[in-house]
């Protein structure tokens, strides 16, 4: 499979230039956080996750997966959707490997992955299958980054372009029965000019929360 100068390659998305892209769900890393306490998870209390409620969570943003599946090994069911085909097919092959781990397959199997566009996906949603949170993580410029962020920055920018925020909040607001959890640089402006309700900081983002006061179970 290729896509504007990007193949897949050995479990790997590979650029032109040969710079590799994988997606791991079972690395040590992945694993503790995993093994962390939902207080301790800014990402968690974001989408409404509480004792006794695991919300029901659509990832309109799949990208590569790691908050999507943390929601997952925390209880929630996951609906994963990721348009670009290249992406699609490494979570798909991810999720495939983590489901033979015994360590992930719980959380592997709690995520349905959707190589569509989210914003179609999310105008499509009858209201009895609406999700209780709709997670946006948006690409967006960020000043400070650690190596490994603005490597992995970079090549989803050159693989799937600029998000459309505009179009993605008001399709992720209609879908919602109880919020919307936006990842967000700690100092950038709220998404589409935006102001939430609320927000959770994190140690390098923030979470910005928009609730649906209609809905229930947040």
């Amino acid at each position: 499979m290729e896509e504007n100068g990007f193949r897949i390659e050995e479990g790997a998305i590979v650029a032109a230039g040969g710079t590799r892209l994988r997606i791991d769900f079972t690395t040590p890393r992945m694993r503790r956080r995993m093994g962390e306490s939902w207080k301790n998870e800014p990402l968690l209390r974001a989408v409404g996750r509480k004792p006794g409620f695991a919300p029901v969570v659509l990832d309109a943003t799949g990208g590569l997966g790691r908050d999507g599946f943390i929601l997952a090994a925390h209880g929630c069911r996951v609906t994963m959707c990721e348009e670009n085909p290249l992406l699609a097919a490494l979570l798909e092959d991810a999720l495939r490997k983590a489901g033979r781990c015994p360590e992930t397959a719980a959380a592997a199997a709690r995520i349905t992955l959707v190589g569509q566009d989210s914003v179609a996906v999310m105008a499509g949603i009858a209201e009895e299958a609406r999700p209780d949170t709709v997670y946006l993580d948006p690409m967006y410029p960020e000043k400070k980054k650690t190596a490994r962020s603005a490597k992995e920055m970079e090549f989803l920018r050159a693989l799937c372009g600029e998000s459309r925020d505009d179009e993605l909040l008001a399709a992720a607001m209609a879908a919602a029965k109880s919020r919307v959890a936006i990842k967000r640089p700690k100092n950038a402006p709220p998404l589409a000019g935006q102001a939430p309700d609320f927000s959770l900081r994190g140690p390098a983002h923030r979470f910005d929360i928009h609730i649906r006061r209609q809905g229930t179970g947040g």
